[in-house]
């Protein structure tokens, strides 16, 4: 399931990742986005079934106000708590095919479970 929330929750999310033991997603979209109304029904959902048990998904919608606005969507910030050593937030610019969405989050769950260095080069799976 995809939560939709505000910024303001979403810089909650971001600010105490660390005290949960699931991995934090976060996407930003705009109303008239055509790559975010395509990426979230055509893979997002679909990749949120396979991930639900290690990552907490959420959109939030940019609205006017906000005081650091996106200047592209769909933008993904993903927080990885536990023994993941890299820097966070891992950002991801664009939309993806699933198969690159569920490898690429395939590795952060492993980084969540042990510690695997994103940075690392990326094997095929």
């Amino acid at each position: 399931m995809i939560k939709e929330i505000t910024y303001k929750e979403a810089v909650n999310l971001a600010e105490t990742y660390k005290d949960r033991n699931k991995v934090t997603f976060i996407l930003f979209k705009e109303e008239h986005c055509e790559w975010c109304n395509e990426f979230i029904p055509e893979v997002l959902e679909k990749v949120v079934v396979d991930f639900a048990k290690d990552i907490d998904f959420y959109i939030v919608p940019t609205s006017e106000g906000q005081l650091f606005p996106q200047a592209q969507t769909p933008v993904s910030f993903i927080y990885v708590p536990g023994k993941c050593t890299n820097k966070m937030p891992l950002i991801r610019p664009g939309a993806a095919d699933i198969g690159n969405v569920s490898s690429d989050l395939r590795r952060v769950v492993d980084s969540l479970h042990n510690g695997l260095d994103l940075d690392s080069p990326r094997l095929p799976i």
